[in-house]
């Protein structure tokens, strides 16, 4: 049942490559950033995590993800502003913002201990996840390589660490009995749809409509 899951980034990649001609580097640059952020969100966690933090599922549970949003999208922006410093192309950071979000389902799935139900969910949980990944790259990238001013770069850094945290709390809202599935379900996809959004109308503020031709 693995290959239902996983047929969603690998066939996302397929049809990217093909439909944009897109550079494998930001597809590796993703893939290596992740694994690195992961380790430094695993060390901060170490210092930030006593005990007592532990014991308290909201405060464990905003703080997990105020570190998560911070470290992921100033990881991308290191990536941006330091290692793809030859590109200004959005495909790009779709290639890179699809390659971090297929490595955390890929290392965080379960799938192959899922059966045909599962599976299912897990491949529309994939897709969401680069969906959400893709517009954050989005958000940054503009921030690095396509704003006016400092501020406008500020503003939009400082969004995607937000919408960053926020989409890593409400699942939390689950977890501690404060939202039910169907609730959490109903506002996440809300949630992820009105990033979308919003990264679409930085694209069409900031970019060049020429970048998918």
């Amino acid at each position: 049942m693995a290959v239902i899951a996983y047929s969603v980034p690998v066939g996302f990649w397929i049809f990217w490559r093909k439909k944009t001609g897109a550079s494998a580097f930001p597809l590796i640059a993703g893939i290596v950033a992740y694994i690195l952020i992961s380790f430094a969100r695993g060390g901060v966690r170490a210092v930030v995590f006593t005990d007592s933090l532990r014991e308290n599922k909201v405060a464990f549970y905003i703080v997990s993800a105020l570190i998560s949003g911070v470290c992921e999208e100033l990881g991308r922006y290191i990536v941006f502003r330091r290692v793809m410093t030859w590109s200004s192309d959005y495909k790009d950071c779709v290639t890179y913002g699809f390659a971090h979000s297929a490595t955390e389902s890929f290392l965080l799935s379960h799938v192959l201990e899922n059966d045909l139900f599962d599976s299912i969910i897990e491949a529309i949980s994939f897709a969401v996840g680069i969906l959400f990944s893709v517009a954050m790259s989005v958000l940054v990238f503009t921030a690095v390589k396509h704003c006016f001013s400092k501020t406008q770069s500020r503003i939009l850094m400082l969004s995607a660490v937000l919408f960053h945290t926020a989409a890593d709390i409400i699942p939390g809202g689950y977890f501690t009995d404060f939202l039910s599935f169907e609730d959490y379900e109903i506002i996440y996809v809300i949630f992820i749809a009105l990033c979308c959004f919003i990264a679409f109308r930085v694209y069409k503020h900031y970019g060049k409509s020429s970048d998918f031709n």
